[in-house]
């Protein structure tokens, strides 16, 4: 086996069994997975080195919570709550009457 092989084969099974252990594959995707809801498969694949069918088969067999399908030329994440979209909400301190007043003030 060669040591890239072992070294995914420990990636994956760090995941699998939830451990705390930092292995690049899987802080790559967690990354990518809490910025974005799909990304192109090529950049994917540039971050964890692999590509084609290893990747696919990667994707889809040994990153179940983080990729929530795989396409021809893009990776979906599975939704979270970073890679949401968020309203902002603003509270507004000045009232329409306030507004009115200083608008005709400039109007004079």
């Amino acid at each position: 086996m060669q040591r890239e092989d072992r070294l995914v084969c420990t990636a994956v099974q760090a995941f699998r069994t939830q451990t705390l252990i930092p292995t690049p594959f899987i802080v790559i995707l967690t990354v990518h997975a809490a910025t974005y809801k799909a990304v192109d498969k090529a950049h994917v694949s540039d971050g964890v080195g692999l590509s084609g069918d290893e990747l696919d088969s990667f994707l889809t067999a040994n990153t179940p919570g983080l990729v929530a399908k795989v396409e021809v030329d893009r990776v979906i994440f599975a939704p979270n709550k970073e890679n949401q979209p968020w309203v902002r909400k603003y509270k507004e301190k000045v009232d329409l009457q306030n507004m009115l007043g200083i608008l005709n003030r400039l109007a004079a």
